[in-house]
């Protein structure tokens, strides 16, 4: 569940993201939506030093960034809520899903304005902007660290190819190790970008599609209904997963 924002501040836009994070090491890992354009979302992954470190340096993973403005300023929100005694803030890894505009048309700016910022994930054959590490199916990020805190003690990214919104598209699954206590489950959360949403499955614009009749773009409209089944092979891995 979200945890409520510990801050009465406003915020111009999309105030209300501020009372949700998502708990994945209790203690250590957290997850902050981002709200960017009309209805994007991209995602802030927090990594807090261990409580016994003397390292005072968060380190951060960003996933998909559409609104370099908007993103910055939510950021620098979380920041001022949930931590305030952390001045060392690291950004250093850029995650996107896919290569279309709403999902990395701020990947320059960010990488201009975070000057941890190195590591841009995308698919090896999606042609993402700024893209200095590409991934393929099957393979794990490498997760930022900072002196003590190393985000790859408690947690691990891999990579999952979903060709079907776009033939690169990635789904990036999220899991604790839990190492965290003794007793801790282990927990996923799957960034999909856009190979999942709209009544089951995204829309299949590159995707080998189920019917003859789905191939034929020129009978499509803004009238068309969404064919949840139209995008099962870009979700069926996940879920095998």
């Amino acid at each position: 569940m979200g945890e409520g924002g510990k801050g009465n501040k406003k915020v111009k836009g999309h105030s209300r993201t501020i009372e949700q994070r998502f708990q994945l090491a209790p203690g250590r890992v957290y997850v902050h939506p981002i709200p960017q354009l009309l209805d994007n979302i991209g995602y802030l992954i927090v990594c807090l030093p261990p409580p016994s470190s003397k390292c005072s340096a968060v380190v951060a993973i960003f996933i998909d960034c559409g609104d370099a403005n908007e993103s910055i300023a939510e950021i620098n929100h979380i920041r001022e809520v949930y931590y305030p005694n952390h001045p060392n803030f690291e950004l250093q890894t850029l995650l996107c899903t896919h290569k279309h505009h709403d999902h990395t048309a701020g990947n320059r700016q960010l990488l201009k304005e975070e000057p941890a910022l190195s590591d841009i994930y995308g698919g090896a054959i999606e042609n993402v902007p700024y893209c200095n590490m590409p991934v393929k199916n099957g393979e794990s990020i490498v997760l930022p660290s900072s002196g003590e805190n190393d985000m790859n003690d408690v947690a691990s990214v891999e990579c999952i190819a979903v060709p079907s919104h776009t033939r690169g598209s990635v789904v990036y699954a999220l899991r604790n190790k839990g190492k965290t206590t003794e007793n801790t489950p282990i927990v996923t959360y799957l960034f999909t970008g856009d190979a999942l949403f709209s009544g089951g499955a995204g829309v299949p614009f590159e995707a080998d599609l189920e019917y003859p009749g789905d191939r034929d773009w020129k009978k499509k409209n803004e009238h068309s209904r969404i064919k949840a089944r139209a995008g099962v092979n870009s979700i069926e891995r996940c879920f095998v997963e």
